[in-house]
């Protein structure tokens, strides 16, 4: 493993299959928190690393999401409402920053994702995709997304895969959506949804990512249950799914009940596990605490978990 200093860069992989649209997994992954393995060069020989060199005019100041395009590497600054282009030797070469209620603008970026084209901006204070050139940075156009939605990845064939949580407070959002996850063609026309909800069944914490990709493939997670979803990457078929049952695992029945969770110590995962070579990063709380842990893949399809806290 040669990449840990920028292992946020590599794309997801998940190990189980996943042959129906219901929620039981196809593998089991049993979490051992107490089994650390604590020499960092368990797992790594060596660490490369890219400096990026500052502007006078630009200086990024988060990074929140991490595409590499034909040498090229995007990185999004959504405080700063910003997509950064930058070479392979650290030298910015673009900017998307566009913010604004004009058009062409956006409001807010909540994600954004890159293809070979194409630039894609989600604002979902206003519910668009919004489409610039990835090599010029030019403007092309806007697609009003027909329903609410938190995240979303593009797929290969053109289309989107969206994602949503119902969230308290959210009423009227749930009476329109009534699912989780939306595929959907280059136009944003609907041709499946999974994980329909019910009234009621909302979810007490709301994921800072719900999707991300395993090489073109898609991967899904949610605070509704401690399952991961791998989707093929061209037309959204479900591949794979993999459940991780943490020691102290919050029973099904309290996952909209904050309080509950809140006041007992259980463990859960709150974001999409990254995954690079064989290896997991796998970020989850204990309590109110956040802990990130680093992971072979392999031990853990064995049983045996051994990580390092990181």
């Amino acid at each position: 493993m040669r990449w840990l200093g920028i292992y946020l860069l590599c794309s997801l992989i998940l190990v189980a299959c996943q042959r129906s649209h219901t929620t039981e997994p196809d593998k089991v992954i049993s979490f051992c928190e107490n089994v650390i393995e604590t020499s960092i060069s368990h797992y790594v020989s060596d660490v490369d690393y890219l400096v990026l060199k500052p502007t006078e005019k630009y200086i990024v100041g988060n990074v929140d999401n991490v595409f590499i395009k034909d040498n090229r590497i995007f990185l999004g600054d959504y405080k700063a409402n910003r997509v950064f282009v930058y070479d392979m030797n650290g030298e910015l070469t673009g900017v998307i920053d566009r913010h604004g209620r004009g058009p062409g603008e956006y409001v807010q970026i909540r994600k954004f994702a890159v293809d070979q084209r194409y630039v894609y901006i989600l604002d979902n204070y206003v519910n668009k995709v919004l489409v610039y050139d990835n090599h010029n940075f030019e403007f092309l156009y806007e697609l009003q997304i027909p329903f609410k939605v938190w995240d979303f990845a593009v797929l290969t064939n053109g289309g989107f895969v969206f994602a949503y949580a119902p969230m308290s407070g959210n009423t009227k959002t749930e009476a329109r959506n009534r699912y989780r996850l939306f595929f959907t063609d280059s136009q944003l026309n609907v041709q499946s949804r999974m994980f329909e909800y019910k009234k009621g069944e909302e979810d007490a914490l709301c994921f800072r990512n719900y999707l991300s990709y395993s090489g073109s493939d898609v991967v899904y997670s949610s605070f509704k249950e401690d399952i991961i979803y791998l989707f093929n990457g061209e037309n959204g078929k479900p591949i794979y799914s993999t459940r991780i049952d943490y020691e102290n695992v919050i029973p099904g029945h309290l996952r909209s009940d904050l309080k509950s969770i809140t006041d007992e110590i259980y463990t859960y995962q709150y974001t999409v596990p990254i995954v690079c070579d064989g290896y997991i990063a796998l970020n989850f709380a204990r309590g109110t605490e956040g802990i990130s842990y680093f992971y072979n893949t392999k031990t853990l399809l064995s049983g045996k978990s051994s990580g390092r806290l990181l």
